[in-house]
């Protein structure tokens, strides 16, 4: 087990960062791609709904996943599906493999939080608890700004099809350093654990059974 957060946290932060950056890239890229394939860029919020929408489902089913492959296969998962989200874009030739592309990113992105979550709570101190996981949610913002920063110079560079497969390149390089984690994180994953324990809308439930969550979950939405 890390005698320390700091590695951890860096690569649940870089996790939730790059998941982010591909989520928000067709927001970046979408004039030039609407342009490409003949589209109104106004249509790009459809896909980051998309996204959020499958992300929504993935959230809900990520639990018992985690339980049962351990929460650093399931962050690589969110990676793997971001990477394969960015090649299903540069082989778009049509709107309908842009929303292929949404779904599939949508798959992994919903179980970002769960997943870094069980990471963290067994390396963070209790006293700097919220601090660690403050520092671990500002992935999300941090990679709307990196899409926002480093994608237009690439679209210059080299297109929207090239500019998509160099920003695959750190997702890659970030599932394969992910795996050095696994030993001291998956170890205590239960294999036989059922993928659909309690249902899909358990977590829900738990709102109605645990009022202390209810208020959190309230005061969350907000």
């Amino acid at each position: 087990m890390p005698t320390t957060a700091a590695v951890p946290l860096v690569a649940m932060t870089l996790t939730q960062a790059l998941t982010s950056m591909v989520a928000y890239s067709m927001a970046v890229a979408a004039p030039e791609i609407a342009a490409d394939l003949g589209v109104d860029g106004v249509n790009v919020g459809f896909y980051v709904a998309l996204v959020y929408g499958v992300g929504s489902v993935s959230a809900l089913l990520c639990p018992n996943f985690i339980h049962r492959y351990g929460p650093i296969r399931v962050s690589q998962h969110t990676i793997l599906m971001a990477l394969l989200g960015l090649l299903v874009v540069t082989a778009s030739d049509n709107v309908l493999w842009l929303a292929i592309s949404a779904a599939v990113i949508g798959t992994g992105y919903g179980s970002t939080t769960a997943a870094s979550s069980h990471v963290l709570i067994r390396v963070a101190p209790p006293a700097r608890r919220n601090l660690i996981f403050s520092l671990r949610q500002t992935g999300v913002p941090l990679g709307g700004m990196l899409a926002g920063l480093i994608l237009p110079p690439l679209l210059h560079a080299f297109g929207w099809r090239g500019a998509y497969l160099v920003e695959a390149i750190p997702c890659l390089l970030l599932l394969l350093f992910l795996q050095r984690l696994r030993p001291p994180f998956d170890g205590a994953r239960n294999r036989r654990h059922p993928l659909l324990a309690g249902g899909i809308f358990r977590p829900i439930r738990l709102l109605a059974e645990a009022p202390s969550f209810r208020a959190i979950a309230v005061i969350a939405f907000f």
